[in-house]
């Protein structure tokens, strides 16, 4: 008789803790919403390229203050990308574009754009509008001898900073917080 007794409760646990297995193993899945493959589409699409253009792509999983995000590599012939990907979202949280030094000189060819085109530049990528931000501001520098703009602003409780290639115009570094 008493282990009959024993039996229901013995059930009662066992079924507990795969319940709580399979909760923690559904909840571990709904933190990551795209795959590595996705991840990998996302920073190629942002940096306008297709999978054939670039070369040693690297794509593996990472944690950013306790989010889990995707980080990718990869390299064109003329720049080495380096993306940080939320793996819950598929938003790009920072972005870093090193330009071969041996393509300055024909970027030096190219058109300068201005602090505010630099502005729009950011903003347009944020999907936001000047009147959408705050603590907006724009500083020329310079990154590896080729001119930039640092671009910050606030929207809600996210704080955006970009860097804009002040010669072509593209965002070579871009994070949000």
């Amino acid at each position: 008789m008493k282990l009959t007794k024993k039996l229901p409760i013995v059930l009662a646990a066992s079924l507990g803790l795969a319940g709580a297995a399979f909760v923690s193993a559904h909840s571990a899945s709904a933190v990551q919403a795209i795959s590595s493959e996705q991840a990998k589409t996302i920073a190629l699409a942002d940096a306008g390229l297709k999978a054939n253009q670039v070369n040693s792509i690297k794509v593996h999983q990472d944690s950013d203050n306790d989010v889990p995000v995707f980080e990718v590599e990869f390299r064109s012939d003329q720049s080495d990308y380096d993306y940080t990907i939320d793996a819950a979202t598929g938003v790009i949280t920072e972005k870093d574009i090193d330009v071969d030094e041996n393509h300055t000189d024909a970027q030096e060819q190219a058109v300068k754009i201005s602090a505010n085109d630099a502005k729009s530049i950011a903003l347009g990528d944020a999907g936001l509008t000047e009147k959408q931000v705050s603590s907006l501001k724009v500083e020329a520098g310079s990154d590896n001898d080729v001119p930039n703009y640092k671009v910050e602003f606030k929207h809600g409780r996210l704080e955006y900073r970009y860097a804009v290639n002040a010669l072509s115009g593209t965002i070579t570094a871009k994070e949000t917080n």
